[in-house]
């Protein structure tokens, strides 16, 4: 073996020993990293005990993380190979014989006296094992991971905060009522084919799934999954509006600008009410045959109100007052769109009704479970499948602590819950205008006592539904529909909603 072959095997040798010694230190360094994170997520979920966190997703972005930085940490602040060679030589005491040899060979100076130089450092590297090159040390990594074992362990033995002591429990009953809303509504039923889902709407799917099974555990507090629920709430209302803004990019793109239903604020959503409008508008251009690019998108944006309405509803079932609880517990179906078991369907004039939670309204605008696949088709409503529900302000008796005819009768004969019938027929009221264009209304109402329960949001969100429900019809002529508008904006809805 010549001399030059022989250091240049032992040179060989020393750069496979650094590579290991740098593999191995990326893997103990990313896993000591990783372990931190892992520690204080484990930390956090017992103080904050947050219910909503995606698990598989951030443990994934932490060992991401943890072995990017041990790779900047490796490879940014190592030695060269030559200084390597040189620490070799000053701590082995081989008086510079390795490091010079290999700037010579690198060099490619060829002489004898350079022949025997590489041959005595090829026959110094052949005589050192790798312990004596690389010997081992001590490294406050090794310190760390017993530190951060023990510590995972005490936490672990820690119970998570109890919802309690904050003041934050959630009743089993309004859980096991809000899990049982998510699990029979369309958009959290795993058995729906993914072919039926319109685009953009799987996100939050998945998440109202990873939401039913965290509401299995009692430990939930009020407000983590208010934040939780807000938060999809948000996402949905970003993805309608951008699902808003990409339709009308398209009926531009086809010539259609001018239409009254597309114009909305910049960055705002369409109303369903311009939704609505659209959707017909679109059905008397193409003659009930609407592009499907077109159809596509109208049946996002119905799946998309559709979803943001059962989010709002979930809400309002969460901060429902305890008190209001026990009265929504008697009453018939839940505000999830199951049927009345006491009641046949076929009985009230709209099947898709909601029914009343805690007392307060809350009206489906695309409908929800098996009723909205009985609206597509509808002359207004179109591929969408849309169509606002009318709310005549009946329910179910059990829903108005304070409504008339819940006392007892004077003389024994008329039952409790009943109202006693005219004898006389009932006079329409009629409404003339005059020449301002103004109108007058008899409002015939009968008020309860007592204090007001209920939050203002919730009183403005009931008459803005009101208000969509009523513009939506037909048989109104338009000048009516402008005053019924300017009457609710007048009372402090709020904002104007776009339409004729």
């Amino acid at each position: 073996m010549s001399s030059e072959t022989q250091f240049s095997d032992g040179i060989s040798r020393v750069r496979k020993l650094l590579r290991i010694r740098a593999l191995r230190q990326v893997l103990w360094t990313g896993s000591a990293i990783f372990l931190c994170i892992f520690t204080a997520a484990a930390a956090a979920e017992k103080i904050i005990a947050s219910p909503a966190i995606r698990k598989d997703f951030f443990y994934a972005m932490a060992v991401a993380a943890a072995f990017g930085l041990s790779l900047v940490y490796t490879y940014i602040g190592r030695k060269s190979f030559l200084d390597r060679l040189i620490d070799i030589d000053t701590r082995l005491k081989l008086q510079d014989r390795v490091s010079t040899a290999y700037e010579y060979h690198r060099l490619g100076i060829r002489s004898d006296w350079v022949d025997s130089l590489l041959a005595d450092a090829g026959r110094c590297l052949s005589r050192l094992d790798k312990e004596e090159l690389f010997p081992k040390r001590f490294s406050f990594v090794h310190l760390l991971f017993p530190v951060l074992i023990l510590i995972n362990i005490g936490i672990a033995s820690i119970k998570p905060a109890s919802p309690d002591s904050r003041g934050d429990r959630i009743d089993l009953k309004t859980l096991d009522h809000i899990h049982t809303m998510i699990k029979q509504h369309p958009s959290g039923r795993i058995n729906r084919t993914r072919a039926a889902k319109p685009a953009g709407t799987e996100k939050i799917e998945k998440e109202m799934e990873n939401l039913a099974k965290t509401l299995e555990e009692p430990s939930i507090g009020r407000k983590s999954l208010r934040r939780s629920l807000d938060r999809m709430l948000e996402e949905i209302q970003n993805e309608k509006a951008l699902l808003s803004r990409t339709l009308a990019a398209k009926l531009e793109a086809d010539g259609i600008e001018d239409m009254p239903a597309l114009q909305t604020r910049r960055g705002e959503a369409m109303s369903f009410y311009q939704l609505k409008r659209l959707n017909a508008m679109l059905d008397r251009l193409f003659e009930n045959q609407v592009p499907e690019a077109i159809a596509e998108d109208l049946a996002a944006l119905g799946e998309h109100y559709r979803i943001e309405q059962f989010l709002e509803q979930l809400i309002d079932r969460l901060d429902q007052p305890e008190k209001s609880q026990s009265a929504a517990a008697g009453s018939g179906p839940e505000a999830s769109g199951t049927a009345e078991p006491e009641r046949d369907a076929s009985d009230s004039p709209d099947h898709g009704r909601q029914s009343r939670s805690g007392g307060r309204t809350r009206s489906d605008p695309g409908g929800s479970g098996s009723d909205s696949g009985n609206r597509e088709g509808d002359a207004d409503g179109g591929q969408a499948g849309f169509g606002p529900e009318e709310d005549d302000g009946r329910g179910s008796g059990e829903d108005f602590s304070s409504s008339p005819g819940r006392g007892k009768s004077e003389n024994g004969l008329t039952e409790p819950y009943a109202l006693k019938r005219l004898k006389a027929p009932a006079v329409q009221d009629k409404m003339l205008p005059d020449q301002n264009q103004d109108y007058s209304v008899q409002i015939r109402s009968l008020t309860a006592i007592g204090k007001a329960k209920g939050e203002k949001e919730d009183v403005t969100r009931s008459y803005r539904k009101e208000l969509e429900g009523i513009l939506l019809k037909e048989e109104i002529p338009e000048n009516y529909r402008t005053y019924i508008k300017n009457y609710f904006l007048s009372i402090g809805l709020g904002r104007e909603i776009s339409g004729p």
